[in-house]
């Protein structure tokens, strides 16, 4: 599960958090661990996302989508254009990272060791709106992601299909919404 200010493990054994109070900075919490320490090279970053296996994250630090592995090593630019905060990244379990554009009307989709991106999906109604944290569906077929209509007045979840490149409004009123691996979707409303 990821959301803005922070991502759980798919095992629910670590936390990863932005720490406002060291710079932006993102920092990992072990279940087995009593304290929490920096990830380094992290300052100023949003958005991060565990890979699908646990050992990794994604995150947008200076409107760049980067990875690090948490075994340690310095991160990776995976693309040079990404929003951050409301923007976000979704870690695909085929391998892929589908990330929000700068200007929240437009995915991307990019290899998670890198290469070029193609753009998956492109807001075409003129509602003055945008589009941002994006959720992974199993099987690497979607994701689910926010949509703030009329000037951020609405908000949503839609899901875009990512063989089709067509986004569909799924529930209305909502402001988060997570695929569980038992099926259910876990959702939460204002």
């Amino acid at each position: 599960i990821n959301a803005v200010g922070f991502a759980l493990s798919p095992d629910g054994n670590t936390l990863v958090f932005r720490n406002e109070r060291a710079n932006g900075e993102l920092w990992i919490k072990r279940r087995a661990e009593l304290a929490a320490t920096p990830i380094p090279g992290t300052a100023q970053s949003w958005d991060p996302t565990f890979s699908p296996d646990g050992r990794a994250i994604a995150f947008v630090q200076d409107n760049k989508l980067k990875r690090v592995d948490l075994s340690g090593g310095a991160p990776v630019t995976l693309a040079d254009t990404a929003q951050g905060g409301y923007g976000g990244e979704a870690w695909l379990d085929d391998g892929t990272l589908v990330y929000v554009m700068p200007g929240q009307s437009a995915f991307r989709r990019v290899s998670a060791s890198g290469g070029p991106s193609t753009t998956v999906w492109r807001d075409t109604s003129n509602m003055g709106g945008g589009s941002g944290i994006p959720q992974p569906l199993p099987g690497a077929r979607g994701v689910l992601f926010q949509y703030c209509g009329s000037g951020c007045v609405t908000v949503s979840i839609h899901i875009l299909d990512l063989k089709t490149g067509a986004a569909r409004p799924l529930l209305d009123n909502v402001e988060g919404a997570w695929y569980l691996p038992n099926g259910y979707l876990l959702y939460v409303r204002p």
